[in-house]
């Protein structure tokens, strides 16, 4: 038989081209640097915001997120400006793991970004960072199994909890902490790999996101003000991390066995990080996002003004589980004091656009949308979109000249589905390694900018943040050795393995399966099939409860995916 007879997919989360290349080239990553020998390899283009949610779903579903309705790791509730979390209930379509179940074959799934609730699998499922604890009933399926395993193998680190290391200033320890999370997943994936059968398992690792997040600046200082002691003591952070997953990778790959195709994928790459925060402060520049002139001195504003006063300095002193007891003692008020924090202080009547300083992403305050809009559907809403395109695409860098803006996206340029509405109105994307501060519009710099910005709306972030490639390797039985593809699309990545595994493509997904990277006379002995397979009947999301959303809320504001 020419398919391959098991798949495994090996994620590193944030996994960048440039990273690998050169730490291949040198050496330090030999099982990596095997697949470029004897596998096929290229880029993979990531989903237009290069958020991890959406660029996971789209690759295990095949689908834009159009038509799986993720679009960040939150949304905004109808009608209102409100956001709240989301978790894999509210994703459609099904994933990999879903197809290869309904066709027989057993499954293994370990820490996918969006994958929890667990659901019933024809094998195991563990939940990635979309769910509030392993302790919870949801977490995995069957339940009965992760207790045995976390019986027999100890902790089980959902994410590292890099944030509080660094706003506590303990670099030291959430370095350990990463690599403890690499040990962690390693010991689950190479033991549940052993001890049960599987046709297809994936696992995810996100431990190399995390340090390019926090340690960017070390390994790439320009345009950060670094102590040089800090530099040395920590520019091979990030180095060294990709150093341990690529041990990890080797062992897997080496207990997977010869016959096993295997694909290492990741949903972004990286680049410098910050960007976003600057969005605001440009937009209300432009006129577009107005705030409130008048400080408001009642009792709820001034109750206010002291708990966002009481909520910096909690967040910047005290450790996650501190942190969640005081959420668990007092639920919802953190959520209501970020609220205040954030959108409060805009004055909706006079703002046409808005962003929340953590994403690049754009949303028209559209009437008939949003509860106090003032764009007009249709004639209105173009000419504000194309205003805010002209204008951010003149971005330059300061320092060269040249461009700071790659590319401003309309949703209906990029997305499509019956989802597309749900989606952000524009995407900005940035050069990579602009510095924000050295972004210039007319006369107007982001230095500029964030010197004379309130506090209130000058955001922090990592230094770190997410590029528009990622890497994906392949190597095992029917793929050509040292072939290199150019790019593909992150929606390639599952159809291209259900064709390599025998089974037919649903005519649903977007991405096509990656012809070039099969041997030749592959494809003409078995060319793709494609199923007319509709897509899975809509569900009812499983919202979290509120101190499952304090829960989810500090993991991702940490990241810096949430503000």
């Amino acid at each position: 038989m020419d398919f391959a007879d098991r798949i495994l997919v090996i994620g590193v989360d944030g996994a960048d081209p440039e990273f690998l290349s050169t730490w291949v080239s040198e050496g330090r990553l030999p099982n990596l640097g095997r697949f470029l020998q004897e596998g096929a390899y290229g880029r993979l283009e990531s989903v237009p915001n290069f958020n991890s949610a959406p660029a996971w779903s789209s690759m295990v579903t095949g689908m834009n997120p159009g038509k799986h309705g993720v679009f960040w790791f939150g949304q905004y509730k109808p009608q209102t400006y409100e956001y709240t979390y989301i978790n894999a209930s509210y994703r459609h379509g099904d994933a990999l793991w879903d197809i290869f179940s309904k066709a027989g074959r057993q499954v293994g799934v370990i820490n996918v970004p969006i994958s929890y609730p667990a659901t019933e699998v024809n094998g195991f499922l563990i939940a990635g960072l979309d769910a509030p604890g392993a302790d919870d009933h949801r977490f995995a399926y069957p339940p009965d199994l992760f207790s045995a395993l976390r019986s027999d193998l100890g902790e089980y680190i959902i994410e590292p909890g890099m944030p509080g290391f660094y706003k506590a200033g303990r670099l030291d320890e959430g370095v350990a902490r990463m690599h403890d999370t690499i040990e962690t997943r390693r010991a689950y994936a190479s033991h549940l790999m052993k001890t049960q059968p599987w046709d297809f398992f994936m696992a995810v690792f996100t431990t190399v996101d995390s340090a390019q997040h926090f340690f960017w600046k070390y390994a790439r200082p320009d345009g950060f003000t670094v102590d040089d002691s800090e530099r040395q003591k920590y520019e091979h952070v990030i180095r060294d991390i990709y150093v341990h997953q690529d041990e990890v990778v080797g062992e897997l790959v080496e207990l997977a066995g010869p016959s096993t195709a295997v694909f290492i994928v990741s949903d972004h790459g990286a680049s410098i990080g910050g960007n976003a925060r600057i969005l605001p402060l440009w937009l209300e520049h432009l006129g577009m996002l107005r705030y409130k002139e008048r400080r408001e001195t009642g009792p709820r504003q001034v109750l206010f003004r002291a708990l966002a006063g009481g909520y910096r300095f909690v967040d910047r002193h005290f450790d996650r589980e501190f942190k969640l007891r005081l959420a668990r003692t007092f639920p919802g008020l953190r959520r209501k004091t970020e609220a205040h924090m954030s959108f409060s202080q805009i004055d909706w009547a006079g703002t046409k656009a808005f962003t929340d300083g953590k994403r690049p992403d754009i949303w028209i305050n559209l009437k008939g949308r949003f509860p106090l809009g003032t764009v007009e559907p249709g004639a209105q809403y173009d000419e504000v979109c194309e205003a805010i395109k002209q204008q951010f695409s003149a971005m330059r860098d300061l320092r060269t000249g040249r461009t700071a803006v790659n590319r401003v996206l309309r949703k209906e340029e990029v997305y499509h589905g019956p989802y597309v509405d749900m989606a952000p109105d524009l995407i900005v994307q940035w050069e990579p390694d602009v510095p924000v501060e050295a972004i210039l519009l007319g006369n107007t710099s982001g230095a500029d900018l964030l010197q004379g910005a309130p506090a209130r709306r000058r955001l922090s972030g990592g230094s770190g943040g997410h590029g528009r490639y990622g890497i994906l390797l392949a190597k095992g039985p029917q793929v050509k050795r040292g072939h290199h593809i150019g790019a593909a699309d992150i929606k390639d990545v599952a159809p291209t393995i259900l064709h390599l595994s025998g089974l037919a493509v649903p005519a649903y997904m977007d991405g096509r399966v990656v012809e070039e990277i099969f041997e030749d006379g592959f494809l003409s002995r078995w060319p793709v099939r494609i199923a007319e397979d509709i897509m899975k009947a809509e569900s009812e999301p499983v919202p979290y409860t509120e101190e499952e959303k304090e829960t989810i809320g500090d993991r991702l504001r940490g990241l810096g995916y949430v503000e």
